[in-house]
């Protein structure tokens, strides 16, 4: 086969039609061997073949007999479950929530909000290096739901208000309805409005996508997403179409004379290509810019260096400043040289669900969900129930209806630990596809912008537990008149945002280990798990054996990955891939009670600029000075000493890592030419990286490079990012 070219249209992100055309060519023969087995791997193998005797029974046979399937297996993992999960035939409970759909009521909630900055660095040589990491880095960042929550968070909704319109429905139909904008009745008739580029008021940011609030008849809230425009969405003032259907439909039934109130404009989560080229020529040329959405336009736009603001807090009121006096500060994402590469910053919100005792969430990131009845993507939610008093009411009322969340997300602590306690959550959208139920949920839930939740730090300095001690809230230390003794105050204000107590003695006291979001606790929630067809398995079987497998395929991908730099991430197989290859050499010598479902295993990277922020470092060890021995010596010597420490024979799936084991490790091999080593953490405390965990279907693995290892004289606070008084000796 040879020049075979398939073409496939398509709709991106911001509605542009796109082709995309595949030339199909054989690039080898098409052959099924495997590699030749060496003698070393025979020599392994056949006693654990003929010890199995040819079948699974024990724990023992189910970790040696996938082993002897293929050479391209490269470790095996199998744990035995026991609980009948829930087929696709019969609804059976599923207390584990891995297999089946979990419904659990709670009155323990804790919904906060979580502004804050992240960042990630890349470094270049030529154009496709910068293209790369603009689509599969920062791409990701700008389609978040968590830049979308920014977006939403703090830009500027349009008034209809002014404009005195209402809703003119047509037609309705499988919860969405047509129809059009017009003038509400009065001295004249009611007149269709045109909207989009056809108008110059408000209505021009209708669009497909955009957001509308309405005030029912009834006086509720409701809130659609504009799903088509046909035209001027008026059919030239005319109204309704001539196939008996309106020029503007919704998503969701809005019935007549309902008045449409603000318009939140589409947020545009991807770049046109014509953007993504101006930003690799920018980056050609080392300068600093930043990245934010106008206000007016809500099209992406470039601040360039000298109208920038890179440290100051975000701000619409300087956008679009073009006096070169670097005061613009509206970037959503800002790129910062620093002589090698950039360091790319982007300011994000997430919203946190977490449940104080009662329940634990579960969220599979690798299947989404899809009901073909219904047309709608089947997700994880939060319902926060209707029987929740009102915020800031009195008397105390409940609130008006259930408030939907999605849940996005694990909650990943600094030290690899997944929290199961808490969630990403995010406002519901319907498909995916920017149907957002009610923009204005967290705000009905929590109310103004004075109740707060507090959080305090625990003796391990990384995870926090809700505070139940006595905090008073007010904006600054000097709107406090009268401090009372012993009283924690928290300072709201953006340039304080600090808890510290009171004394007569020692008057104010900074408390770091408190924390304080925008949210509320002691939430009444339903939570609901869904688990798709291909985690459902068949309700006879007694035992669920969960195997996991590292394949020689993607080790070798994600290790040529790991050290060239080139090209994206590789993937593991699929759960399905490794069934269909795997299932039926297992299936014949496997119990006639037990199931098998496979996991593929991914790669962990620590310390190098390949691992996620949190788990970046640098190693510094402390030159013996009476040994003659070159820097880039001991270098070398420590990175084959870690190399060799995190080899594959030494790790299991799940297995935590410990610094003090590497430390020992290198400092052995090492030794005498270095007296000290430490690993100091790029961007969280000195000491956060002591301990390391990872999940079940994860194993670690090392991206450190030279350029991670620093040789230094001794050991001071500077050198470990710690302003707390480093004690080198102690005495008699």
């Amino acid at each position: 086969m040879n020049g075979i070219i398939v073409q496939i249209p398509y709709v991106n992100k911001i509605g542009q039609n796109h082709t995309l055309s595949l030339t199909l060519s054989l690039q080898y023969t098409v052959s099924n061997s495997s590699a030749t087995e060496s003698n070393a791997s025979i020599k392994s193998k056949a006693p654990q073949v003929y010890y199995t005797q040819n079948r699974m029974v024990t724990a023992e046979d189910y970790n040696i007999a996938p082993l002897t399937l293929s050479n391209d297996i490269l470790k095996v993992k199998s744990i035995n479950r026991v609980t009948s999960g829930l087929s696709k035939y019969f609804d059976l409970s599923d207390v584990s929530s891995k297999y089946g759909q979990t419904n659990i009521f709670a009155t323990d909630g804790i919904l906060y909000k979580k502004p804050y900055e992240e960042y990630f660095d890349f470094e270049f040589t030529n154009r496709n290096e910068i293209y790369s990491v603009i689509k599969e880095r920062l791409g990701p960042v700008v389609s978040s739901p968590s830049m979308r929550s920014f977006y939403l968070d703090n830009f500027e909704r349009f008034s209809f208000v002014d404009l005195n319109l209402q809703w003119k429905q047509v037609t309705k139909a499988s919860g969405q309805c047509s129809g059009y904008f017009e003038t509400q009745p009065g001295v004249t008739p009611s007149i269709p409005q045109s909207v989009g580029s056809f108008t110059t008021n408000n209505l021009k940011y209708v669009s497909v996508g955009s957001l509308v609030k309405f005030q029912n008849p009834d006086n509720s809230i409701t809130w659609a997403t504009v799903i088509k425009v046909v035209n001027d969405g008026s059919n030239g003032g005319q109204g309704a179409l001539s196939d008996g259907t309106g020029p503007i439909v919704l998503s969701t039934i809005i019935s007549s004379t309902a008045q449409p109130i603000e318009i939140i404009p589409k947020y545009k989560g991807a770049y046109s290509f014509a953007f993504e080229n101006e930003l690799v020529n920018l980056c050609l040329t080392q300068r600093n810019f930043g990245l934010t959405i106008n206000n007016t336009t809500r099209e992406w736009t470039i601040i360039l260096d000298t109208n920038l603001n890179s440290n100051g807090s975000f701000d619409l009121f300087k956008q679009g400043d073009k006096t070169n006096t670097q005061q613009d500060s509206s970037w959503l994402v800002c790129f910062n040289w620093n002589g090698k590469g950039y360091r790319v910053r982007y300011r994000i919100t997430d919203y946190i669900f977490e449940s104080e005792k009662q329940t634990a969430f579960y969220v599979d990131a690798d299947n989404i969900n899809y009901d073909f009845a219904t047309n709608t993507v089947v997700k994880d939610k939060i319902t926060v129930l209707s029987i929740n008093p009102a915020p800031n009411t009195s008397p105390v009322v409940s609130l008006e209806k259930d408030y939907l969340w999605q849940v996005d997300s694990s909650i990943v602590e600094p030290d690899g630990y997944v929290e199961p306690k808490k969630v990403k959550v995010s406002f519901y959208d319907f498909n995916n596809a920017g149907q957002i139920e009610n923009p204005d949920t967290f705000n009905n839930i929590v109310g103004t912008e004075t109740n707060y939740v507090f959080f305090k730090t625990l003796a391990d300095g990384l995870r926090t537990q809700l505070s139940t001690d006595d905090i008073i809230t007010t904006s600054t230390q000097a709107s406090v008149s009268a401090p009372q003794e012993g009283q924690l105050y928290y300072f709201s204000d953006p340039s304080e945002n600090v808890v510290k107590q009171y004394s007569t003695s020692t008057l104010w006291t900074y408390h770091p280990e408190y924390s304080a979001y925008l949210g509320r606790s002691g939430v009444k929630f339903q939570y609901i798990h869904n688990s798709g067809e291909s985690r459902r398995v068949d309700p006879s079987k007694s035992n669920i054996m969960d195997v996991y497998l590292l394949t020689s395929r993607y080790d070798l991908d994600f290790r040529t990955w790991l050290t060239t730099g080139t090209g994206s991430e590789p993937l593991p197989p699929t759960s399905q891939s490794l069934e269909q290859n795997y299932a039926n050499g297992l299936e014949n010598i496997k119990t006639i009670s037990d199931e098998i479902v496979f996991h593929p295993v991914k790669y962990k990277v620590l310390f190098g600029s390949k691992a996620n922020v949190n788990l970046q470092a640098t190693f510094k060890a402390v030159k013996n000075s009476t040994i003659p021995i070159s820097d880039n010596e001991i270098k070398t010597r420590i990175l084959e000493s870690i190399n060799n420490f995190f080899a594959l024979e030494n790790w299991e799936f799940g297995q935590s890592f410990y610094f003090s084991e590497l430390a020992t490790y290198v400092m052995n091999e090492v030794s005498p030419y270095i007296t000290n080593f430490v690993v100091v953490p790029k961007i969280n405390n000195f000491g956060s990286l002591y301990e390391v965990a990872c999940l079940s279907n994860e194993i670690l693995i090392s991206g450190a490079t030279v350029n991670d290892i620093q040789v230094i004289d001794a050991i001071t606070a500077s050198q470990l990012n710690t302003t707390a008084t480093i004690v080198t000796s102690s005495g008699n």
